[in-house]
């Protein structure tokens, strides 16, 4: 969904993004690709923070999750693709400043850079290598405030740490009521902000969802009548909030149904953050060399080759990372979990 939706920014021609024109400007499939993203990540995330009995567990998880695989694709962006593509002599490439800093602040995810000297300059986007990776910085925040509330429940003793999901949910509760209360556009007059105070409320639903996984019944009604009030609540105060209950219950009811074949999709593979972290540079990437590309013909070979690269990324980095969790065997999880879900 999401390099489905950044096609209609990085390459020209007519026609606007589909999701956009139909919400009236509200949503476009990439931002609802994010949105389920986070509903999901909060779920999972929750899930390993409550099951497992260390912090040390959540921390090293999270970490092993997210860093390697980042670091390899903003070194193969500075140091492959950039001198590769970039229009000024190598020398004066690699002697620029930027072309080093790159790698370090985008893996800190606090002053995210953007460009590399001399690197799609021409492109209809031409001031980013990898858009996207603004989302990881909300994601680790959200990670953060799992890991505080952690922390609370663990410092609280055997009493407080048996009722660690209450203290997770209450927290994630605060977080739905701060992140509508700064949302700044409730109503839904202009596209979703990309900003922690948007992404908060869906991750945190995605965290109540699992908390609450014994008391939400999996049925199609819960979503519809989400979706109901959204459409009558347009321009009002309960828009957004009704909209991110409906994504949130629409993405548990479609994790849950029976889809046949789709349910199998996982077996070879969690291909899910390799997509996300190398389609944008492989859609710049491909619109500089083929320029003259028509829409379709570009998505399709950005799919396969981001798809190429996301397999390559989980067998070689990121799988191999999440297995150093196994050294630690005194981090297990909790013997008597409620319900069986996936790991992250």
């Amino acid at each position: 969904m999401v390099v489905f939706s950044h096609e209609y920014a990085i390459v020209g021609g007519g026609g606007g993004e589909p999701l956009a024109q139909l919400s009236a400007g509200f949503a476009t499939f990439g931002t609802l690709g994010v949105d389920i993203f986070f509903v999901v990540s909060g779920l999972l995330v929750t899930q390993s923070l409550i099951e497992r009995k260390a912090i040390g567990f959540f921390v090293m998880s999270r970490a092993l999750r997210i860093l390697p695989a980042l670091f390899v694709v903003l070194a193969l962006s500075a140091w492959v693709l950039g001198p590769a593509l970039t229009e000024l002599p190598l020398r004066v490439y690699f002697q620029s400043r930027a072309a080093w800093t790159y790698v370090a602040r985008n893996l800190t995810l606090v002053d995210l850079q953007w460009g590399l000297p001399g690197v799609f300059l021409h492109n209809p986007v031409g001031d980013a290598v990898n858009g996207p990776l603004w989302t990881l910085r909300p994601e680790v925040q959200m990670y953060g405030s799992l890991l505080l509330l952690g922390i609370i429940a663990a410092a609280g003793g055997a009493a407080l740490s048996r009722y660690r999901a209450a203290v997770v949910g209450a927290g994630m509760v605060a977080a739905i009521a701060w992140g509508w209360a700064t949302h700044g556009d409730l109503g839904g007059h202009g596209l979703e902000p990309s900003s922690l105070s948007r992404l908060a409320p869906y991750f945190s639903l995605g965290a109540l969802l699992y908390i609450a996984r014994r008391a939400v019944p999996i049925t199609l009604l819960a979503p519809a009548v989400a979706w109901a009030i959204a459409i009558a609540s347009r321009g009002t105060s309960l828009f957004a909030p009704a909209f991110a209950i409906g994504v949130a219950l629409t993405t548990v009811w479609l994790a849950y149904s029976n889809l046949g074949s789709l349910r199998r999709w996982g077996r070879f593979g969690d291909f899910s953050y390799g997509l996300y972290i190398y389609a944008f540079p492989v859609q710049q990437m491909l619109i500089a060399l083929f320029p003259s590309w028509h829409r379709p013909e570009h998505f399709v070979a950005v799919y396969f080759a981001t798809l190429s690269c996301a397999v390559l990324s989980w067998r070689l980095v990121e799988a191999p990372s999440l297995s150093l969790k196994k050294r630690f065997p005194n981090w297990k999880r909790d013997p008597t979990p409620l319900r069986a879900v996936t790991e992250t």
